[in-house]
């Protein structure tokens, strides 16, 4: 058995479960305090807690910040994109997210916060050319989203988070690109 049990009196055992060792090196360990009138049950009650601790998905580098993970995520997927799919993430990335987002813990980002960054590209003054008068196209928010939420998806895959943010936003609230319809030209035209 993984786990140890260590007596502490009256009755009172804590059990220790090993879950490995994370990125730095360090044991991943979970610990339970129980009350049992024995050492068979505390036993007893040992092996269900291994049971449950390793059904669970532990969740390695969960102090990893936004930005940190952005360098791990240029690594191992955005440089293996083509070229104009890498520059231009790279731009969307430099110019607008990771000012947002940079210094927040990775596992701390929430539905709120893509929302309330969602709005907020759809504000006038975020434009970074000649027109900073008028607001971003839908097409442009859009793509913010798609780079987060695919961003996201990368950070579940590589069991950095649990659940992706995104995926939590109302479609109403997802933005999409709003294409002009042209009419179709006839012969006769």
């Amino acid at each position: 058995m993984a786990g140890t049990m260590v007596d502490l009196g009256n009755n009172k055992w804590e059990l220790r479960v090993s879950l490995g060792y994370d990125m730095n090196g360090k044991q991943i360990r979970k610990t339970k305090r129980i009350t049992a009138r024995s050492k068979q049950a505390a036993d007893k009650e040992l092996a269900k807690f291994y049971v449950e601790a390793t059904n669970k998905p532990v969740i390695a580098g969960a102090k990893i910040s936004f930005g940190e993970f952005t360098v791990l995520w240029e690594q191992r997927h955005n440089s293996k994109l083509s070229n104009t799919t890498k520059f231009r993430n790279t731009e969307l990335l430099t110019t607008r997210i990771l000012p947002a987002f940079q210094r927040k813990q990775l596992d701390k980002i929430s539905t709120n916060d893509i929302m309330n960054f969602i709005e907020t590209l759809r504000q006038v003054g975020m434009r970074k050319d000649d027109k900073e008068n008028k607001t971003l196209s839908d097409g442009t928010v859009q793509m913010h989203y798609k780079i987060l939420r695919s961003m996201f998806n990368k950070a579940v895959q590589w069991q950095y988070i649990s659940q992706n943010p995104c995926s939590l936003v109302p479609k109403d609230n997802v933005p999409r690109a709003n294409y002009r319809r042209l009419p179709i030209w006839q012969e006769n035209d």
